[in-house]
């Protein structure tokens, strides 16, 4: 015998079911890249804080240190040599944190799977 077709509460179930899964797939991809993001933001204020610590030690360490050992006449050319050094240092260290700075858009790849959700869903089905 011919088994029934699916009833239309079946069929309305199955679909919302798929919806649903879809969603929450969706949800998690989201919830993933977030924690991704704020990882990799840690991370760089944790460099960029360390290297600014770093560098103020330095910097105070070299300045009392020509302080105390170079003669008189030579302490201004010297001083002046130290802020060209701290300078450069500093501008390398924001260099390499705009370097390290360029990721994807935040969302990208939920965004990319969802456009291919949408893809699949217009491509008309083989039946």
């Amino acid at each position: 015998m011919n088994e029934p077709a699916p009833s239309l509460v079946g069929r309305g179930r199955s679909l919302l079911d798929e919806v649903l899964r879809l969603a929450q797939t969706r949800l998690e991809l989201l919830a993933a890249e977030l924690q991704h993001e704020k990882l990799a933001l840690i991370r760089q204020w944790q460099l960029a804080l360390a290297a600014a610590i770093c560098v103020a030690l330095a910097g105070v360490s070299l300045i009392l240190l020509l302080a105390l050992v170079l003669p008189e006449e030579s302490r201004i050319r010297a001083l002046i040599a130290a802020c060209v050094i701290f300078l450069g240092g500093a501008i390398g260290c924001s260099l390499a944190l705009r370097t390290r700075a360029q990721r994807p858009p935040l969302f990208s790849r939920v965004i990319h799977q969802l456009r291919l959700d949408r893809a699949s869903l217009q491509e008309p089905s083989g039946e």
